[in-house]
């Protein structure tokens, strides 16, 4: 092969990744080529419609290229961020959900040796500007930026759009995964359509699930006037509410409300 040719190795998960790393980067260096290392700040992991990065196996897959990185000191780490699983598929979340895992990542290349465990509290404190020290002295672990925006965004300095945006994708996350959403109930009003006690029961979410994401709908818009170009968010918001108002639909059909 030409030796003008440098060679990624895209791995991004998988219990032996850090040996199949080793084992492919000992390969190509064998025959003369140079290595760039490709791990992931964002793709599949599973889930085709997330609101942010899976933080736990991002982690995980950033920290053993780090160790493959330095053991060989590669030519370079590529950190790709995939936008959707597929050209044509849901989109995943804004680019600047990544911003977290992209600096992490980037720190421990260049810096192998910093400490992984106040890299939250330096995170907060540089990239939002959050200098109160009851919140930065708090225990965090690495993947709690994506389960708190809530109580950072109050504290945001810089950046805060950002935290809206993670935040207002949490509250939706719950609403649809967390909160007894409508779609996985919705089989006892088809079977039991005369029974008082589930349509009573059923009636109740509704409310409460359609009333959550009534208030969220606006709010999540508003921030991607922000941060999107204005043709893109029609596509962005329909892709986040075509099933929810497929089932409210259904919803209201099977309710007769």
């Amino acid at each position: 092969m030409d030796k003008r040719i440098i060679v990624a190795i895209w791995l991004y998960s998988g219990r032996n990744l850090k040996k199949r790393a080793e084992s492919l980067v000992e390969k190509f260096r064998r025959a003369g080529l140079a290595v760039l290392g490709a791990p992931s700040v964002r793709c599949w992991d599973d889930s085709a419609a997330q609101n942010h990065p899976i933080a736990q196996r991002r982690l995980f897959n950033l920290d053993a290229w780090k160790e493959v990185n330095k053991k060989y000191r590669l030519n370079g780490l590529i950190f790709t961020n995939w936008s959707a699983s597929f050209a044509l598929g849901n989109p995943y979340g804004l680019l600047e959900t990544t911003r977290y895992l992209t600096f992490y990542g980037c720190e421990q290349a260049w810096n192998p040796d910093a400490t992984q465990a106040s890299y939250p509290r330096r995170f907060f404190s540089l990239f939002h500007g959050i200098m109160e020290e009851n919140f930065l002295n708090d225990h965090f672990t690495l993947d709690d930026y994506y389960l708190i925006p809530h109580l950072y965004l109050p504290l945001c300095r810089k950046n805060r759009i950002t935290a809206r945006l993670l935040d207002i994708m949490r509250q939706y996350d719950e609403v649809l995964v967390t909160g007894l959403p409508m779609q996985n109930m919705l089989f006892r009003a088809d079977m039991y359509p005369e029974n008082e006690e589930v349509i009573t029961f059923l009636k109740e979410n509704y409310q409460k699930n359609y009333g959550a994401l009534n208030q969220i709908k606006p709010i999540m818009e508003e921030i991607l006037g922000e941060l999107l170009p204005p043709a893109f968010i029609p596509l962005y918001l329909h892709s986040r509410f075509y099933l929810p108002e497929l089932y409210r639909r259904e919803a209201e059909k099977l309710l007769g409300i």
